[in-house]
């Protein structure tokens, strides 16, 4: 298999809008070094590779220029969240690792490895467990160009990162997310975004007894979230149920708000 790491190197600096001076300053290199890695002349070590691929958002297969078998992730990601949803979480965790070593840029990757944590969160409460899901989401955040549904993801990591911040009491931190998370659903349907994405969009809670999916239909991605928070409220019982009913309030609060506005 063909290596264009030479290529790859100076397609996605172009793609950055940097020049070679940029990226040697960015990685604190020389810019003879970056000249020589873009004609083939010389190669990066490991760890500069592994810099590269964390500068550019790829994983380090896409660096290399392996062909990624889109199949392949996907059907890693599949097994995971059914993993995770079964409450099989050592299982699941394991092949996370495993692919967030082998694709640690790669968006699909790093949202299915942050579900498990969120799952197991949700059934255990451990708090290492909410941290490590939160530090996985911000990294899958940092890596949301590559989805398709950019739009419609990134409010459902928000909103998912505000009912661990609710649970964990950091109510600050929460309010933020949420507030995130609706203003993305503002401006999607300012612009007209929701009438395509969010009409038939699936919410799936996971109890320890049996998986839901939810029908969160709406034209936008306001009435989508509302009915999202709303639904994880009613599915949710005893004390949990004050830490989702806070995430609601903030984010009723909010459209409230607007409504005045």
């Amino acid at each position: 298999m063909q290596l264009k790491l030479s290529d790859n190197i100076k397609k996605y600096r172009k793609k950055m809008d940097l020049t070679q001076e940029g990226l040697a300053d960015a990685l604190g290199v020389t810019v003879g070094a970056v000249s020589k890695w873009e004609n083939g002349n010389n190669v990066p070590d490991v760890m500069t590779m592994m810099e590269l691929a964390d500068f550019f958002s790829i994983s380090m297969d896409e660096l290399l220029g392996f062909s990624l078998s889109s199949k392949k992730i996907d059907d890693m990601c599949n097994e995971i969240d059914i993993l995770a949803r079964h409450h099989q979480f050592d299982e699941a965790i394991r092949i996370s690792k495993d692919a967030m070593v082998r694709y640690p840029y790669t968006f699909k990757v790093l949202c299915a490895s942050a579900d498990i944590y969120y799952y197991k969160f949700l059934e255990g409460k451990e708090k290492k467990d909410s941290e490590e899901a939160i530090g996985i989401f911000e990294k899958a955040l940092n890596c949301i160009s590559q989805s398709e549904e950019k739009e419609m993801m990134e409010y459902i990591i928000k909103i998912k990162m505000a009912y661990l911040q609710s649970f964990m009491d950091r109510p600050e931190m929460m309010e933020e997310n949420v507030k995130k998370a609706f203003e993305l659903a503002i401006r999607f349907d300012e612009a007209g975004i929701g009438e395509n994405i969010f009409t038939g969009v699936k919410y799936n809670y996971c109890r320890k007894e049996k998986i839901k999916a939810y029908d969160t239909t709406g034209t936008k991605a306001i009435d989508s979230i509302g009915k999202m928070i709303e639904k994880k409220l009613e599915d949710t019982s005893g004390k949990n149920k004050e830490k989702i009913q806070r995430v609601l309030d903030s984010w009723e609060r909010l459209c409230a708000a607007r409504a005045i506005i």
